[in-house]
């Protein structure tokens, strides 16, 4: 389901409305036939998060609270479904993501964003160390990354040996 989705959602990200639109409507499909499809799930959250944001921007905070609050409940639900890299690879860089545009207004609530990213790319981290070598360099660096910058919102000290296996 992710590369079916994945690059349309990317794509309204930048913001290609008719391709978010695709993708929310293939989210919005496979959900009809399948309520329970984890995948999915944690995709309409991500997209959900998306327009929460656009919303607040806009000034429409009752609307950017409900979008946040479903989007939130979606990418949880998601993964409590199928605790997998593929759900989590959807939930943690969203949430990582939304915190850094929250921190400012609640850091609270950041910085439990942040800490269930963490989470989620360590368990990507883990469940890939098997093959850890065999990951592309950019694959590698994405994860490692990801990790240092979370734990430079929470706790540099363990941020740092993120950086020094990056550099390594």
């Amino acid at each position: 389901f992710d590369m079916k989705v994945r690059e349309d959602m990317f794509a309204g990200f930048d913001g290609d409305e008719d391709a978010f639109k695709r993708a929310m409507a293939l989210i919005d499909r496979t959900l009809a036939a399948n309520p329970n499809h984890a995948q999915a799930l944690t995709w309409r959250g991500a997209g959900r998060m998306f327009l929460a944001g656009q919303a607040f921007r806009r000034g429409a905070t009752a609307e950017g609270l409900k979008l946040q609050t479903e989007g939130l409940a979606d990418l949880d639900r998601g993964v409590a479904l199928e605790d997998a890299i593929s759900t989590r690879a959807a939930r943690g860089p969203v949430l990582m993501n939304y915190a850094t545009f929250v921190r400012p207004y609640d850091k609270a609530f950041a910085d439990k964003m942040t800490a269930t990213a963490i989470a989620d790319f360590e368990f990507i981290v883990a469940r890939n160390q098997p093959n850890w070598a065999g990951l592309d360099s950019h694959d590698r660096g994405e994860l490692l990354g990801a990790l240092a910058t979370g734990w430079l919102q929470l706790d540099k000290a363990k941020a740092a040996p993120y950086l020094e296996r990056m550099m390594a």
